[in-house]
């Protein structure tokens, strides 16, 4: 059966998640290459690198942003930052549990993560803490989900991420 529009999925499952940024985000330890999905289903409105112009990444890196209006008719949406790959696009639409992406660490990042944040309103938004939002929130179904397009973890992109590569995970290769 479809799930609910108002189905809400773990990003990169329960686990290890950092104290709250003052822009409302919560960081969420995985490895490089753990699969990220929706947290609720949504459309595209960002799916970009930021870069530094100089090859480089900057602040979020690799990240996707999703939006829907809530039963009250207010904007909310998500932001996924750090990613190593995109598996979406803009302008799509996106159900809860669907996959989005792969836990990376580009842009301004300390190693292999997710930094997942929840806002409210376009434009001028307000950060939200997303631990609350989640609290009942399914574990997402990573069971057959293709491996990440940029091919198994090395032990060098995984040093370099801040990872440890005798705990390279399954999932990229």
């Amino acid at each position: 059966p479809a799930a609910s529009t108002d189905t809400i999925v773990w990003p990169v499952g329960k686990g290890a998640i950092s104290g709250l940024h003052p822009v409302g985000g919560r960081d969420m330890g995985r490895d490089m290459g753990h699969p990220v999905v929706a947290a609720h289903a949504g459309t595209v409105v960002v799916s970009e690198d930021l870069t530094d112009g100089n090859g480089g990444y900057r602040s979020y890196g690799r990240y996707v942003q999703i939006e829907w209006k809530s039963g009250q008719g207010t904007v909310l949406g998500n932001t996924y930052a750090h990613l190593r790959s995109r598996s979406i696009q803009k302008g799509q639409s996106v159900t809860a549990g669907q996959l989005i992406g792969y836990v990376g660490s580009t842009g301004n990042s300390t190693g292999p993560h997710l930094h997942f944040e929840l806002y409210s309103g376009s434009g001028s938004r307000t950060g939200l803490d997303p631990l609350p939002w989640l609290q009942d929130g399914k574990e997402p179904n990573l069971d057959g989900l293709p491996s990440d397009p940029g091919g198994p973890v090395s032990s060098e992109e995984c040093e370099a991420a801040g990872g440890i590569p005798g705990q390279l995970p399954e999932f990229g290769g």
